[in-house]
């Protein structure tokens, strides 16, 4: 990145500054002060990569992200909690790195979205729904783990990682269901009317793939089989609710997000 070709130059630089009065004062030869350069540079450098360095990433990740940046100011505790945790994790690690970021950026994110999420109107969550299944569908030919680990929230090893493109259509997704909740305001579901929606999608799950399998998703425990499997049935659940229409898709939407929340 350029800022590390930048600070280092500045840190070598502050490095010279900060060592010329002690090599001034005690009248040291070349070799001393050249010993003494380096040392500085070795502290500037590990101060730079512990409290510089993560502040710029959080610049550029509102430049790089409207999703942040959007964050930033409807939620500005909530941000603010996260790039407190992402400083504070970079300086426990000696260095700003990937998984700080995407280990606090799903803490965000899962956080912040289903607040926006229950009050969405119908037609708001049925795009989200459609553009989600889209882009799983994409992912599912990447690697399917990639749609088990989204779901879950769990850490991403390094052959987990999600492309650049998709990374950015899911972020884009949720982005503009929180621009367009603005104006919603719909109210949470009763469980009758909830469970009489999804009893359909529950049922057409049920002759594709077993009780067992749907007992395990109800559970929380979906990925204990294959992660083809898994995602299968995850897209396949949303693929469900987007077939039971509109209105149907925003109500159960709204009532599962709600009573996550409330768990």
């Amino acid at each position: 990145m350029i800022y590390n070709v930048i600070g280092g130059a500045i840190c070598g630089g502050l490095s010279a500054l900060f060592a010329e009065p002690i090599v001034r004062f005690f009248k040291l030869n070349r070799m001393a002060r050249f010993v003494l350069v380096v040392i500085f540079f070795g502290i500037n450098i590990t101060i730079a990569k512990m409290y510089v360095y993560p502040r710029i990433e959080l610049v550029q990740l509102k430049n790089e992200y409207p999703l942040f940046a959007t964050i930033a100011k409807t939620d500005p505790a909530d941000y603010e909690i996260f790039t407190t945790n992402v400083e504070l994790d970079s300086q426990r690690q000696g260095q700003i790195t990937r998984e700080i970021f995407e280990k606090n950026s799903r803490e965000l994110i899962s956080k912040v979205f289903p607040k926006y999420l229950v009050k969405a109107s119908d037609e708001n969550i049925y795009n989200y729904l459609s553009d989600l299944v889209k882009t799983y569908r994409d992912l599912y030919e990447i690697n399917p783990k990639i749609i088990i680990a989204l779901e879950s929230g769990g850490n991403f090893s390094s052959e987990l990682s999600v492309p650049q493109e998709k990374l950015v259509q899911l972020m884009d997704i949720k982005l503009l269901l929180i621009q367009n909740s603005f104006k919603d305001g719909e109210s949470f579901p009763s469980q009758d009317v909830a469970m009489a929606a999804l009893k359909p999608v529950l049922a057409d799950l049920v002759k594709k793939y077993g009780v067992n399998t749907l007992t395990l998703f109800l559970q929380g425990k979906i990925n204990t089989l294959s992660s083809s499997d898994s995602a299968s049935f995850l897209i396949d659940f949303y693929q469900g609710i987007l077939n039971s229409g509109v209105a149907s898709s925003g109500i159960i939407i709204r009532y599962l997000t709600s009573s996550a929340i409330q768990k």
